[in-house]
């Protein structure tokens, strides 16, 4: 059993965890096809495919990413990578019962999540109205709803994962 551990400043470094003993057992470098260091913002374990999904938190070239990395957990090798049209990627949710990622856009410019079906390689761009930044992003895969905060307005808006629009604001 393994931890992936990110770090919060931007580092091309992390960490493999052994979750029994809670030791640091490898120091990871992942590069992408050109030879770029990617910079995770945030690891996801997808258990049913023993994969890490990735989203590069900014290029070291171009400060900019756009990259969502496929790794397969076993031998750290990059299994692909798809180029979408977000700009810089925030955190983001995965609900690995339909294999699809919301991501919040970091600048929080464009009030957008971006949605995208890693089976696929389908990207949607949710665009929350009237909002003025979104905040983090959860998903309940029991339900397949998807919740979204906005805390400027103390909002909370819920979204229908099969349809990927709003149903309901709290």
């Amino acid at each position: 059993e393994k931890i992936w551990v990110a770090y919060d400043e931007p580092s091309v470094t992390f960490d493999v965890i052994d979750n029994i003993n809670n030791d640091s057992i490898e120091k990871m470098i992942l590069k992408d096809e050109k030879g770029i260091d990617i910079i995770p913002d945030q690891i996801y374990f997808y258990p049913k495919k023993n994969q890490l999904i990735l989203v590069d938190r900014f290029n070291l070239n171009s400060f900019i990413s756009n990259k969502i990395f496929i790794v397969d957990a076993t031998n750290n090798n990059l299994i692909e990578s798809f180029s979408f049209k977000f700009i810089s990627a925030g955190p983001f949710a995965f609900n690995e019962n339909t294999g699809v990622l919301y991501i919040r856009d970091i600048l929080g410019l464009n009030n957008k999540v971006f949605v995208i079906d890693i089976n696929e390689g389908e990207e949607i761009d949710l665009t929350i109205e009237n909002s003025k930044g979104i905040g983090t992003i959860a998903v309940n895969p029991n339900n397949n709803e998807i919740y979204v905060t906005i805390p400027s307005e103390n909002k909370i808006l819920i979204i229908d994962g099969n349809t990927n629009k709003i149903v309901d604001v709290s």
